[in-house]
């Protein structure tokens, strides 16, 4: 109700519906999936590809996925294998950082400190903090008319970590992690309409 308050005060009309029993409504410019649990069916999957895929859309058109550490994604194949198609791939883990710097505690909640793609956003954004992070592998950087962008990432010195594991290792291997990633089409010739499809 939180995250629907926010919506609204930002002027996002908000409806909710079923997708399994119901079409995505017709004037939706972004539908968003919270965490899902449990994969999507056959017909689930061609509805979110007609909603993003529409030829004829008038306007771009956004699926927006949140992630969370612990999601077991092999036990989604279909909703994997859609997101794949877009060049993006969740992982489960929890990401963390050597660099002390990079961590802030909330509470029971590790933030770590982030980097916003300045050439996706024109302002200049600092001190992003992404809390209880998971990362997602871009699996490529175009491919045919599908084009993939790190939003945010982490510093070199991030590593991922199972956090139902009995052992953190010593020496993780450490690299610049994408948290959030953007795939990208566009569906007209003049660049203004995009077909995006949005994991975080």
């Amino acid at each position: 109700s939180s995250f629907v308050g926010l919506l609204q005060d930002n002027n996002f009309e908000v409806k909710t519906f079923n997708i399994l029993t119901e079409e995505v409504p017709e004037d939706a410019s972004m539908v968003f999936i919270g965490t899902p649990t449990t994969d999507y069916t056959t017909e689930e999957i061609k509805k979110l590809e007609a909603f993003i895929s529409d030829p004829e859309m008038a306007s771009s058109r956004t699926l927006f996925f949140t992630t969370y550490p612990t999601q077991s994604w092999e036990s989604m194949p279909n909703l994997s294998a859609f997101l794949e198609e877009w060049g993006l791939k969740p992982q489960t883990g929890v990401l963390l950082d050597t660099d002390t710097n990079n961590i802030v505690r909330i509470g029971n909640d590790i933030g770590l400190f982030t980097n916003v793609n300045e050439e996706l956003f024109t302002d200049t954004y600092s001190n992003v903090v992404m809390v209880d992070s998971s990362p997602v592998e871009r699996l490529f950087s175009a491919n045919n008319d599908i084009v993939t962008y790190p939003v945010v990432e982490t510093s070199d010195t991030a590593y991922a970590v199972n956090i139902e594991a009995d052992t953190i290792e010593e020496n993780p291997e450490t690299d610049t992690h994408t948290i959030v990633a953007l795939a990208q089409k566009y569906m007209d010739n003049q660049g203004k309409i995009t077909a995006n499809v949005v994991v975080d």
